[in-house]
């Protein structure tokens, strides 16, 4: 059910443990009975991406749902997230229809007129990839005037447009992309850095590398994105310095992001 009351996730209602000291540690069970609909942009690995399951995609950001789950005790409404386009779950937050909206999406103050963005719960900044087999790229200065694919209205596209001055080919779906880099029909690719060196490392057949510059990192602070004025921002950004406190979000972060 989306839209429930504030007074269900108050802080009075949550059983709350208590360290030595009295400090509080967590809030639990604050939203025991809440279910939550979660949008998913499913095609941002190691964020978030579908291995075999349409309703359970896997990545860093559903794990951290999984972990404030643990925490919180609300459920999946329908026992499931949705996978969608970011286009496509901001306009869900708007129209109400859905609660949460995750997948490897930034923070942009633009997009909090209609929606909420939680605590940044992974930071980088973007690279390139690009194919040793086909072209030289060695520096960022490399990419000027350069075939570069992006995702449309990303960080990645404003960069290249704004700052290198390449020519800019549009992908809606990164795979695609790094095929048409592989056959040397684009000569890099701009994104954010996490996702190229997880492409890299497990798809070894298409003999891409990411380059060591890393930039525009104030683009590639990551959030959940919850509905304006959301009655559970506040519990679960409060429920984020927990995991952040006790070592679970680095632990997630060792398991999904690698140099």
């Amino acid at each position: 059910m989306v839209g429930l009351s504030c007074a269900v996730c108050s802080p009075a209602n949550a059983i709350i443990r208590l360290d030595q000291k009295g400090d509080h540690v967590e809030y639990l069970q604050a939203l025991k009975g809440v279910k939550l609909k979660i949008m998913v942009e499913t095609n941002n690995a190691p964020f978030a991406f579908l291995e075999g399951n349409f309703a359970r995609p896997i990545g860093y950001d559903i794990d951290v749902i999984y972990a404030l789950q643990r925490r919180l005790s609300f459920e999946l409404e329908e026992n499931r997230f949705f996978p969608t386009s970011t286009e496509n779950g901001f306009k869900m937050l708007e129209l109400k229809e859905a609660d949460i909206l995750i997948g490897g999406i930034t923070y942009d103050e633009k997009r909090l007129n209609k929606s909420e963005a939680s605590k940044v719960i992974f930071s980088s900044g973007l690279s390139y990839i690009y194919s040793p087999n086909t072209k030289k790229i060695d520096s960022l200065a490399s990419l000027k005037g350069s075939l570069v694919g992006v995702k449309p209205n990303s960080p990645a596209e404003d960069y290249v447009n704004r700052v290198l001055g390449g020519k800019t080919i549009l992908f809606h779906n990164s795979v695609l992309a790094f095929y048409e880099l592989a056959q040397g029909k684009i000569d890099a690719v701009v994104a954010d850095r996490p996702s190229l060196l997880y492409f890299a490392k497990t798809m070894p057949i298409f003999h891409l590398a990411v380059s060591d510059d890393i930039f525009d990192i104030y683009s590639g602070q990551f959030v959940i994105y919850l509905q304006k004025n959301s009655p559970y921002t506040e519990i679960i950004n409060k429920t984020l310095n927990s995991l952040e406190a006790d070592g679970t979000l680095y632990k997630l972060r060792k398991k999904w992001f690698s140099e």
